[in-house]
């Protein structure tokens, strides 16, 4: 992933949930960071653990993972890491910002691969494209589902997208490590 991309990654995820906030600029930025994302280890985490049972399709590990997260400001800090994940999938998938097309084309791969979880198209398709688009979700989806296709969307592109030579985690380690550089200013 390339550093130039961190100003598109910004631009899209603002008012999704309340730790991020527009700068003078213009671009989405985490309210709490100048650039990037610094992330907390224990955030952190909780956000790979959370992810690993919808990994292995496991709808009572993931419901166990997430009533286990602590407290609201941990569950706001691992949603919005959450999102940066699937942003950042997307964007080093398709190779930058995907068209419309290609975020339908996921959102029915999830659908039909991530059957378990029971997401339909019209949530993941409205999931991603609000997203993609730097578009909140107030009205659109409920909490709950944002919080889920969190997990499961991430999951199914770090599982399926990775590269071959790779396990899921290696590919969640690069984006992680991708947020954290842009946030080291390197």
């Amino acid at each position: 992933m390339e550093q130039a991309a961190l100003k598109v990654l910004y631009r899209a995820i603002p008012n999704l949930v309340p730790g991020f906030a527009r700068s003078s600029g213009g671009e989405a930025i985490p309210s709490t960071h100048r650039n990037g994302m610094k992330i907390d280890s224990r955030v952190e985490s909780i956000v790979r653990n959370t992810i690993y049972p919808a990994v292995i399709s496991d709808f009572a590990r993931l419901d166990k993972a997430l009533q286990a997260f602590p407290d609201d400001e941990t569950t706001r800090k691992a949603i919005e890491l959450g999102l940066s994940i699937v942003y950042t999938l997307m964007f080093d998938i398709y190779e930058g910002k995907p068209s419309e097309g290609e975020i339908r084309g996921v959102a029915a791969e999830i659908v039909r691969a991530e059957a378990w979880a029971r997401p339909t198209d019209e949530e993941v398709s409205a999931f991603l494209l609000r997203l993609m688009n730097g578009e909140p979700f107030v009205g659109v989806l409920p909490i709950e589902s944002i919080i889920i296709l969190t997990f499961v969307v991430a999951a199914h592109l770090l599982s399926s997208c990775r590269r071959d030579d790779e396990d899921w985690w290696d590919y969640l380690d690069r984006v992680e490590a991708f947020l954290e550089n842009a946030y080291q200013g390197g």
